[in-house]
């Protein structure tokens, strides 16, 4: 009786589990935005290219088609699988100190030695 319960127990994912699927994920939808994005505009350039010939002939097959519904698909869930992540864990930023400009950078924490009595 209680093995369906104990197993969804076993089965249950964390929050952090599911935040750091949600941002991979997100980097996944954004890599293939970003390769319709090229095959949208690759598309684009042959149709506004002075070769008439072509310009025909980048609309007579599936794959334009499919590339703006892939973009129409990925880039959206790329965007909202971010803000999931973004929302479930906090965000550390890193910014690089050169050390000729370190004691200018709002960054920098430098430990001061303790200074000797006396």
């Amino acid at each position: 009786q209680h093995l369906p319960f104990a197993a969804q127990e076993r089965c249950r994912l964390s929050a952090k589990t599911i935040a750091v699927g949600d941002g991979f994920a997100a980097a996944l939808f954004g890599a293939f935005s970003q390769t319709f994005l090229k095959m949208v505009a690759e598309v684009a350039e042959v149709t506004i290219s002075q070769d008439g010939e072509k310009a025909g002939e980048a609309w007579t097959s599936w794959i334009p088609y499919i590339s703006i519904l892939g973009l129409v698909v990925c880039a959206p869930m790329q965007l909202i699988l971010l803000n999931l992540t973004l929302r479930a864990m906090p965000v550390q930023y890193a910014v690089r100190c050169f050390p000729e400009t370190a004691r200018d950078c709002p960054c920098s924490t430098r430990v001061q030695p303790p200074r000797s009595e006396g």
